[in-house]
C-alpha cells in the first residue's frame, strides 16, 4: 500500500486521539501505520517536506 496522504490520515488520527485522555506521538505513529498496513520500510520513509521527529522534537510539534 502506498503511504496515505494527510487527508487520508487525519480522521483515523483524530479517532485514535479521542480514545484516551493522553496519547504518545510514537504510539500514534504505530497505530496509524498498523491501520494502513504499512510495511517496516514504508514506516521509515519520509515525505519530501517532512523531517524525522525524534526525542525532544516531539514537544515542538505539540501544544
Amino acid at each position: 500500500m502506498a503511504i496515505p496522504d494527510f487527508q487520508t490520515l487525519y480522521r483515523p488520527l483524530l479517532e485514535y486521539a479521542a480514545g484516551a485522555d493522553e496519547r504518545r506521538l510514537r504510539d500514534a505513529h504505530d497505530a496509524l501505520a498498523s491501520t494502513f498496513d504499512l510495511t517496516d520500510e514504508e514506516r521509515e520513509q519520509l515525505l519530501p517536506s517532512t523531517a524525522k521527529i525524534t526525542g525532544s522534537d516531539h514537544g515542538n510539534h505539540l501544544y
